[in-house]
């Protein structure tokens, strides 16, 4: 019950909150509203890293975005992935392709919140596999040198559907330099059971105007009983944008 109320009035106060905002996206799991300039592109290329029990690895994570039009971006991502889970060999496979589309109906330029919807589907290649798919709204307020945020959302993966919610709180020291933290919750939608709990810390370094560095380390706190807990996660990549 206990897990049940603070994830109500957790999901309450992100709906609410004008002034609640992210910079999220990567290397964060909490995604953000900004969408891609029109005609433009951006590419995340990274590394990224999962322990529990067994170790699996994205190498590389391959996340193009395409700005469409002035709110409105696509989305293609494709993991090459490494794992022992299946044995104690280290496998490596293809992953399933991610694709989405995020638009932003209300926009920040004004200085107020911005608010994005951004389904997505990530499609079944392998046997045995099943698509998946997530439906998330991003909101985002800067304060200063601030910015926070909130995102929260509907998933339907293969064990089951879920919600989600996402706080992320940015600090840019520099122009080129910030750093971000969050707290990322999911829970099962029939019950509203709180099955995971992440933290995790980034941070972004603009080495000039094209090429960004960026990186974040995470842990799980809290996770369902079932399965295995993510006691170590994290995300080493570069951002081109052109």
């Amino acid at each position: 019950m206990t897990n049940r109320i603070t994830l109500i009035s957790f999901f309450i106060f992100g709906i609410v909150s004008e002034n609640f905002a992210q910079s999220g996206g990567p290397p964060m799991l909490t995604d953000d509203p900004g969408t891609v300039h029109q005609g433009n592109w951006e590419i995340n290329t990274s590394i990224n890293k999962k322990i529990s029990k067994f170790h699996e690895f994205e190498a590389p994570l391959i996340d193009i975005n395409y700005g469409y039009n002035k709110r409105t971006q696509l989305k293609l991502e494709m993991p090459y992935v490494f794992s022992n889970k299946a044995s104690s060999k280290l496998t490596r496979t293809t992953g399933n392709p991610l694709l989405g589309i995020k638009f932003r109906f209300i926009g920040g330029d004004s200085g107020f919140v911005s608010v994005a919807a951004y389904p997505q589907v990530s499609i079944a290649i392998h046997k045995n596999e099943r698509s998946e798919w997530k439906l998330p709204i991003e909101i985002e307020k800067k304060i200063g040198k601030f910015v926070l945020g909130d995102e929260i959302g509907f998933l339907n993966e293969e064990s089951g559907n879920f919600f989600f919610d996402g706080f992320l709180a940015g600090l840019k020291f520099t122009d080129r330099f910030e750093i971000m933290g969050e707290i990322y919750l999911i829970a099962t939608a029939s019950s509203l059971h709180l099955d995971h709990t992440m933290l995790n810390l980034g941070m972004r370094y603009e080495l000039n105007a094209k090429i960004a560095a960026l990186c974040s380390l995470g842990t799980e706190v809290q996770h369902a009983e079932k399965e295995e807990r993510k006691n170590f996660f994290s995300f080493t990549g570069i951002q081109w944008a052109f």
